[in-house]
């Protein structure tokens, strides 16, 4: 179910391209890389345009991604790594940037995750997380895509905490996208999203959903979107 996810995201861009555009607006996409969870390259790809990019490492559990990766993107800044989340251990301090998108969900201890993303960022790096936002919209969508868990921001911000982590911004991502999620997955309960709905989300409601996203005044949207910095170390 995850990769049939992955490749209807591919087939229609224009939620990525969103996504990407709302994640890298917070902060510069540049130096050495690591990027947990990379899938199947979507956002790799997206990575690897900023000329500012010395690496990029990108880390995925499953194999076949990552074969699919180093034969579809041949770059040199390129190295990807077959690793767990959790099981990741990173050199300390060797990153400046850690991207870590709709990754933390799919992990069953995810504040080890988070640790290890503490510890690989150099002191002035940062770290991008993006997460499904709610408890509430826990559904059959979800579970169909072997979610452990959706975050409240306190939540987040109190995991992070622990593991070293604290936020320079915070925010919910795409409302529009909420609604659809408990459409689909609250009330119809359907195991994944209709490709002739995601179709039509691309063509026609990617504008609205940029627009609304930027209006939201509420504690709303489908996504907690973050960056976050080391803790200082208390002597």
């Amino acid at each position: 179910m995850g990769e049939a996810t992955l490749e209807l995201l591919e087939e229609f861009p224009a939620y990525r391209d969103l996504l990407w555009e709302r994640v890298s607006s917070l902060t510069g996409i540049r130096g050495d890389v690591l990027e947990m969870g990379c899938g199947i390259g979507s956002i790799s790809r997206m990575i690897l345009r900023s000329p500012l990019v010395r690496s990029l490492d990108a880390v995925d559990i499953e194999p076949a991604y990552l074969s699919r990766v180093v034969r579809e993107i041949p770059d040199p800044r390129l190295r990807t790594i077959c690793s767990a989340a959790e099981d990741f251990e990173p050199r300390a301090e060797s990153y400046d940037l850690v991207v870590s998108i709709n990754v933390l969900e799919h992990v069953r201890d995810d504040q080890t995750a988070l640790r290890g993303f503490a510890r690989a960022l150099r002191p002035d790096g940062v770290c991008l997380v993006l997460v499904p936002a709610h408890p509430w919209l826990f559904s059959s969508l979800d579970a169909g895509l072997s979610h452990y868990r959706r975050y409240t921001r306190a939540g987040l911000e109190a995991l992070a905490a622990k593991a070293g982590l604290a936020p320079r911004s915070l925010s919910h991502f795409n409302p529009l996208g909420a609604l659809g999620w408990w459409l689909n997955g609250r009330l119809l309960r359907r195991p994944c999203l209709p490709r002739g709905q995601v179709a039509a989300y691309s063509r026609f409601g990617i504008r609205f959903s940029r627009l609304l996203d930027r209006l939201n005044p509420f504690p709303l949207g489908i996504s907690l979107v973050g960056s976050f910095v080391r803790t200082p170390e208390r002597g």
